[in-house]
């Protein structure tokens, strides 16, 4: 590498072009989501932790939802939330 400069560029490279692809995707499977009541839904659920990112993002689709009721999401939003933690990973230095 010519310098620390072109070091960093390579660097954020990767975890800013995923970021570029995860947040489209996660704009698109929330679009697919669907809101349901809790109590009707059937069969196991599987509850995830939501970045901040992924959190502002549902907030501006869907508002505030009331008690008892949840977003079911596609699983092109599963594709997105998962972009988004391998997009965490690659800014952890190792």
């Amino acid at each position: 590498m010519p310098n620390r400069q072109a070091l960093f560029d390579i660097g954020i490279a990767g975890p800013f072009v995923g970021l570029v692809l995860t947040i489209p995707t996660i704009i698109i499977g929330l679009k697919l989501s669907e809101v349901a009541v809790i109590s009707e839904i059937e069969g196991p659920v599987i509850p995830l932790g939501s970045s901040i990112l992924f959190s502002l993002i549902e907030k501006i689709m869907f508002g505030h939802l009331s008690e008892g009721q949840d977003i079911i999401l596609h699983p092109i939003a599963y594709a997105g939330w998962v972009g988004l933690f391998v997009t965490a990973l690659n800014l952890l230095p190792v």
